[in-house]
């Protein structure tokens, strides 16, 4: 990336050493934004979080035997900022305004809809320091062993799903392969039966002229 200072979204704050650093370096001689530029885009950024927040929507809370969860709709435009293929960590989330108590973990993503994110957390856990209870640590371990076995199992069908199509797919091919047409091999004579030189006639035969009446 080129020399722009960069923005922490936990504040809106210019990181001011890292701008010191870069100007020692002529990093920003030529395309320095000014102090009244940087505040401009820091107070958007901080009003863009704002209006992120109040539009934010958090689903009831639902559990089973070892996580409560919860569904949460931000914004549309959101999406484009997410970190893509991976879920986000807890300062990640919470720097686009998503606001929850403490020990909610982004686990996955709502796939018909982008903007849908799905967080769970142990039961039991202090909301205030996001502590698990040690009872229920037992219960974690167990819950993502069985997860990944059940990826593992999967992995191993679609496998032996792709190795059942490939099989098919070189059969249909050799299938409709054209087959080469040969000729009959024409029966060879063998010497005994070539006519020898003895058999064959010296001289044509002399017609004779057939007489007048």
């Amino acid at each position: 990336m080129s020399g722009w200072p960069v923005l922490a979204m936990s504040g809106a704050m210019v990181d001011a050493q890292a701008m010191s650093a870069a100007r020692g370096m002529g990093v920003f001689d030529a395309e320095l934004p000014s102090q009244a530029e940087d505040d401009t885009s820091a107070s958007t950024i901080a009003a863009q979080v704002q209006q992120w927040t109040e539009e934010t929507d958090y689903s009831e809370k639902y559990c089973d035997d070892v996580y409560e969860y919860r569904r949460v709709t931000v914004p549309r435009a959101m999406v484009a900022l997410f970190p893509q293929g991976r879920c986000m960590t807890d300062s990640e989330w919470r720097s686009y305004g998503i606001t929850m108590s403490r020990g909610w973990e982004h686990y996955d993503h709502h796939n018909p809809e982008a903007n849908i994110l799905l967080f769970r957390r142990v039961l039991g856990t202090d909301p205030r320091s996001g502590r698990i209870p040690k009872e229920m640590m037992e219960r974690v371990a167990q819950r993502e062993a069985y997860i990944t076995q059940l990826e593992q199992e999967r992995q191993r069908m679609i496998q032996e799903r792709n190795r059942r199509q490939e099989e098919q797919m070189a059969e249909i091919f050799d299938c409709a392969r054209p087959v080469a047409l040969v000729a009959p091999a024409q029966p060879s004579l063998a010497p005994a039966d070539l006519p020898s030189s003895s058999t064959l006639p010296s001289e044509p035969p002399q017609l004779e002229a057939a007489g007048t009446s």
